[in-house]
C-alpha cells in the first residue's frame, strides 16, 4: 500500500471515531448485576495492557489510585514466571483489542493457563477489555474459556482495525471503556463534578470537532524528534497519546515531561538537538505559568527554530479531556503524515517480530525444560 493509500485509510478509520465512541459510551457494562457487584468488590485491581492497550491500562490505574482504589499496573512480561500467590481478592483487567498470541499471558495464570487448563487461580476475577467476540475459533475460543470459567469479557468496537500498524478507533474506546470500568469500581470518584459528567456525555460531538480543526504540522520543515510536556492533572493520563506517535511517525518512544522537570536532565539533552515539544494542558490554572517560563528556555526564535512548541488544549474538565486530546493529536498526526508521506502498512521487521508477537505459555514452558 502506497504512503498516500494509508494516509486515506488512516483518515476514513478517524472519520468513523465520533459514532464507534458514541457505540461504546452506551454499550452494556460486561458481565451480569451479580458479577459487576462482585467486581467492585474486590481488594486489589492488577491492570495490564501491551502496546497501545498500554495506555488505557493506566489511565484506569491512574483514575481507580486517584480515587482511593488499590490499583497497579504490571507489564505483560510479568506474567511469564508469575510467582505471587492466589489472590481471591484481586481481579485481573486486561486490555487487548486483538487479542494477540503475546496477550494471552497475562491470563496465564488463571489456572495454569487456558492454552492447558485446569489448575489453581491467581485472581478472584478476571475482565478482559477487547474487540474479540467468545467464540469456537483461535483468540475468540481464548474469550470463550474465559467466559465459561466465571470471568468477564467485554467485547466493544471495531471489529477490526488491521492492513496498518497504527490503530486509532480501537484506542481511543478502550479509554472509554477504562474510564467507565473505573466509575463503575469508584463511583463518583472518577466523574466528580456536573461539568465534568457533561463534557463525557457530549464526547463524540467534542472528538468529531476536534479532528476537523485545523491542526498543526507536528514537525515543521523537517522530522525531528518530539516530547510531551503535560500539567500535573494530566501527566498520568498521557499515556496513551505516546505510543500513538512511536507507531504512526516512528520517532523515538516520545517521553511525558512535567514542565518542571525539563530543567533536571531534559533541557540539557535536547538543547543542541531539533526537537518538537508537545504541550499537553487543560483548562485555564496557575500552571500556565510554567509554559510561560519554559518557553523562555527554549530556542524558538527563527523561521525554523530547532526547538518547537506545538500547545494542544483540552476545552472540557475530566477524563473526556484526555480524549479530547487524542482527537487533536489525531488530526496533528494526519497534517504531519501530509506533510512527511509515511507509508503505515509496511513498516520495519514487518514478519520479523514474531518470536515476541506469537509468544504462546506452553511454547515458553517447553523452552524453559529444553534450557
Amino acid at each position: 500500500m502506497s504512503a498516500a493509500a494509508s494516509f486515506e485509510l488512516l483518515a476514513s478509520r478517524l472519520a468513523s471515531l465520533p459514532s464507534t465512541l458514541e457505540q461504546a459510551l452506551v454499550a452494556p457494562l460486561p458481565g451480569g448485576v451479580a458479577q459487576r457487584e462482585r467486581l467492585r468488590g474486590m481488594a486489589r485491581y492488577v491492570i495490564t495492557g501491551g502496546g497501545l492497550s498500554e495506555g488505557p491500562a493506566r489511565v484506569m490505574v491512574a483514575l481507580l489510585r486517584a480515587a482511593g482504589r488499590d490499583a497497579r499496573f504490571v507489564p505483560q512480561s510479568a506474567f511469564v514466571d508469575w510467582s505471587e500467590p492466589p489472590d481471591a481478592q484481586a481481579a485481573l483487567v486486561l486490555f487487548s483489542q486483538g487479542l494477540a498470541p503475546n496477550a494471552r499471558l497475562p491470563l496465564y495464570p488463571l489456572g495454569a493457563g487456558l492454552a492447558r487448563g485446569g489448575g489453581a487461580a491467581a485472581f478472584g476475577l478476571a475482565v478482559l477489555v477487547t474487540a474479540v467476540a467468545p467464540g469456537s475459533t483461535g483468540m475468540s475460543a481464548v474469550a470463550a474459556r474465559l467466559v465459561e470459567a466465571g470471568h468477564l469479557v467485554w467485547t466493544l468496537p471495531p471489529e477490526r482495525e488491521d492492513r496498518l500498524l497504527l490503530r486509532v478507533v480501537g484506542p481511543a474506546v478502550a479509554v472509554v471503556a477504562a474510564v467507565r470500568l473505573a466509575e463503575l469500581l469508584a463511583p463518583g470518584g472518577v466523574l466528580t463534578s456536573p461539568a465534568e459528567c457533561a463534557a463525557w456525555a457530549d464526547l463524540p460531538a467534542l472528538v468529531a470537532a476536534r479532528l476537523v480543526a485545523p491542526a498543526p504540522d507536528l514537525f515543521g520543515a523537517v522530522r525531528r524528534s518530539v516530547a510531551f510536556v503535560a500539567e500535573s492533572r494530566l501527566l498520568d493520563l498521557a499515556m496513551p497519546l505516546r505510543w500513538k506517535l512511536l507507531e504512526g511517525l516512528r520517532v523515538p518512544d516520545p517521553p511525558v515531561w512535567d514542565p518542571l522537570q525539563i530543567a533536571h536532565g531534559p533541557l540539557q539533552a535536547f538543547y543542541e538537538e531539533r526537537i518538537s515539544l508537545v504541550l499537553l494542558r487543560g483548562s485555564p490554572s496557575r500552571q500556565d505559568a510554567l509554559y510561560a517560563r519554559l518557553a523562555r528556555v527554549l530556542r524558538t526564535a527563527g523561521e525554523d527554530p530547532p526547538h518547537r512548541l506545538v500547545e494542544l488544549r483540552a476545552s472540557v474538565p475530566g477524563p473526556a479531556a484526555l480524549v479530547e486530546l487524542d482527537a487533536a493529536l489525531d488530526a496533528a498526526l494526519l497534517e504531519t503524515l501530509r506533510h512527511h508521506p509515511l507509508s503505515l502498512d509496511d513498516w520495519p521487521s514487518r514478519g520479523e517480530d514474531g518470536p515476541l508477537y506469537d509468544v504462546d505459555p506452553d511454547e515458553l514452558d517447553r523452552e524453559e525444560v529444553r534450557r
